[in-house]
């Protein structure tokens, strides 16, 4: 990966040259985090963070995409560890496209033409607009690569003088905080358009009741008062939002429930951002991966798509393949090295699981199309066998479930997701 880790110890002076590691360490500095706190975010032990702080362990793309979340490095951290290299892949794997990214979003113009819509619809003004939709379906995707950046591109009115910028924030665990602290910055008033992701958060993140109801009038009032407010949130949380009156009311003004990709738009997903980045795809690939997602039409004539949950299995699936590419083509025998839609995440946690010394042998990890639990004893606990959407709905699961001390999950993880709901 081209990455050199040659700083010494915290303290000793700023390093000739910016490294994963040298950057890990100040932003985890400026946040304020000890190795214990990062640690626990994260879920990698003290010794793993030091040894790759230290640059005496190299980082891997998991490990990078976690650190990158819990610090709010916004694609540094990542680009750090991926180092320089032949080209940048167009397929953001399981995580989900920034604004940066937007050369490669493809397969999402009819919504993102829908909210656009929503967004100058005079009528319902004054509200925020709801994106609900399920876990892995595509929402900050669409917000953070589609809406966004057509915002400068002048597609909504002219609020002040000047490019219009667009605010992405999500809530955290303190929600009214963390919207101070952005108005603070720079005043709220002054954006063209303020995209609130996550929101699912409030619920699960915010303890403080009489916080979270605050939160959510500032961030009506915000609309209320002719900024433009785009709200991201899971499905699941829609029973959660109706018991606020404000949010009842956008619901029924001002929402756009977003379903899963049909076949058409999930081709232009896998085809063009290739195109777009001069990488060719060998014939037939299209197909294998359309086909692997379970695509086609219902007896009514229905275009399905995808299962809910697929397209982080899918852009995983990709970058996996892009990894294995071959003189610039994306082959058919390069996505059956990387196990294909159901065992690409499966491969990587495994992968993952094996680079883990003894200390660090907590977690979960795919195995022969199972997700499997590891203990501190080195138990497998509760295998679930899996599709592509439960496998989806698993990983959810798995990243978001608080577990006991004696059972950790490891991968995938992010910091911020909450639980999924149900039991398995």
């Amino acid at each position: 990966m081209g990455i050199k880790h040659s700083e010494g110890a915290a303290g000793a002076g700023e390093p000739s040259e910016k490294t994963f590691g040298t950057e890990l360490r100040r932003r985890r500095g400026l946040a304020g985090l000890s190795l214990t706190r990062l640690a626990a975010l994260i879920h990698y032990s003290r010794g793993h963070i030091s040894r790759v702080e230290n640059g005496e362990k190299r980082p891997s793309e998991e490990f990078a995409r976690v650190c990158d979340q819990a610090l709010r490095a916004e694609g540094e951290l990542l680009a750090l560890a991926a180092g320089p290299g032949p080209g940048e892949c167009p397929y953001p794997g399981l995580m989900s496209f920034r604004a940066e990214d937007a050369r490669w979003f493809f397969g999402r113009d009819r919504p993102l033409s829908e909210l656009l819509n929503l967004l100058g619809d005079s009528a319902t003004a004054g509200h925020p607009l709801m994106v609900v939709g399920a876990s892995g379906a595509g929402k900050s995707s669409l917000l953070r690569a589609g809406l966004a950046p057509a915002v400068p591109r002048g597609v909504l009115p002219a609020r002040r003088p000047g490019t219009p910028a667009v605010l992405y924030l999500t809530p955290t665990s303190h929600p009214v905080a963390e919207l101070r602290r952005h108005d603070a910055a720079r005043p709220l008033d002054s954006y063209a358009l303020v995209i609130v992701d996550q929101f699912e958060e409030v619920f699960t993140l915010c303890a403080d009741a009489t916080e979270r109801s605050a939160f959510i009038d500032q961030v009506c009032h915000l609309a209320g008062r002719g900024l433009p407010v785009a709200i991201g949130m899971r499905a699941d949380f829609y029973g959660h939002a109706l018991v606020h009156a404000r949010l009842l009311t956008a619901l029924r003004a001002r929402s756009m429930p977003l379903g899963p990709m049909t076949a058409d738009e999930l081709r232009s997903a896998i085809t063009e951002p290739a195109a777009a980045a001069g990488l060719t795809l060998e014939p037939g690939l299209a197909e294998i991966l359309l086909r692997d997602l379970g695509t086609g039409t219902d007896t009514a004539g229905d275009d399905p798509g995808c299962g809910v949950g697929a397209l982080p299995l899918l852009a995983h699936a990709l970058r996996a393949t892009w990894q294995q590419r071959s003189d610039g083509v994306l082959t058919v025998a390069g996505y059956g090295r990387t196990g294909g839609i159901r065992g690409a995440v499966a491969a990587t946690a495994e992968r993952v699981y094996g680079q883990r010394t003894e200390d660090e042998g907590l977690g979960a990890f795919a195995h022969d199309g199972t997700t499997v639990l590891i203990t501190t004893a080195g138990r497998r606990v509760q295998p679930w066998q899996t599709d592509v959407t439960g496998f989806a709905d698993q990983i959810c699961h798995l990243a978001g479930t608080p577990m006991t001390s004696q059972e950790t999950a490891l991968y995938p993880m992010h910091p911020y997701q909450p639980p999924c709901t149900g039991t398995r």
